[in-house]
């Protein structure tokens, strides 16, 4: 960019140069054609003012074609000067139009840059707001993961606690059972014991009850 810059500026420097030189050059070739028709009238003016023809005299002939081919020398040397300078100043006109055509083209494509570069940005934005969401996620992710792993060791204990619980549950009904089993017996064989009574009036209680072992 910078250098394409620099190239116009040299170019319009250039033509502006080459635009002065032109106008210089036409002003130079007009004096010498009005100095030209100036001298022609003269000659004419003092050859009426005489009474004379407009034949010129040989002196003035002479002097006439001397300056009139002096007067085409320059105008033709001019003629040739501005000729070169109008070639050169349409180079540099045309190097002109193509430097200016580079900035713009340059000027162009760094539009088009900035315009990506802010949608990258802006995607840039999105995927680093998309990376502290995915982030934040995990770690709740992470959090929970602990909070279940937490409950289920709690879970663990507490069923191993409950088991504990039920065996002993299960031992008591299992002893309870057992009490309730010689409780019934004992009952059943009160009963009998009675019937006997109160059929035969000399039995008093079982045989087992009222004995006692001599050895303890």
């Amino acid at each position: 960019v910078e250098s394409a810059k620099k190239s116009l500026a040299q170019a319009k420097i250039a033509d502006d140069a080459h635009k002065k030189d032109i106008s210089e050059l036409e002003g130079e070739l007009r004096q010498v054609e009005e100095a030209k028709a100036a001298y022609e009238a003269s000659i004419a003016g003092q050859s009426q003012s005489q009474g004379r023809d407009v034949q010129l005299e040989d002196e003035q002939v002479k002097e006439y074609n001397r300056l009139k081919e002096e007067a085409g020398k320059q105008s033709a040397r001019y003629l040739q000067m501005l000729d070169s300078v109008n070639r050169e100043q349409k180079s540099d006109q045309d190097r002109l139009d193509n430097e200016s055509r580079k900035k713009t083209e340059i000027e162009n494509k760094l539009k088009q840059k900035g315009h990506m570069r802010d949608e990258a940005m802006k995607r840039v934005e999105k995927l680093e707001e998309h990376i502290k969401t995915s982030e934040a996620a995990l770690e709740d992710q992470k959090k929970l993961r602990q909070d279940l792993q937490s409950d289920v060791g709690s879970s663990k204990d507490r069923i191993q606690n409950l088991q504990r619980e039920l065996e002993r549950i299960s031992e008591q009904l299992g002893d309870a059972k057992v009490d309730k089993h010689e409780v019934s017996r004992t009952k059943k064989k009160t009963e009998i014991v009675e019937n006997f009574k109160r059929l035969f009036p000399g039995v008093y209680d079982r045989m087992y009850n009222m004995c006692e072992p001599i050895h303890k």
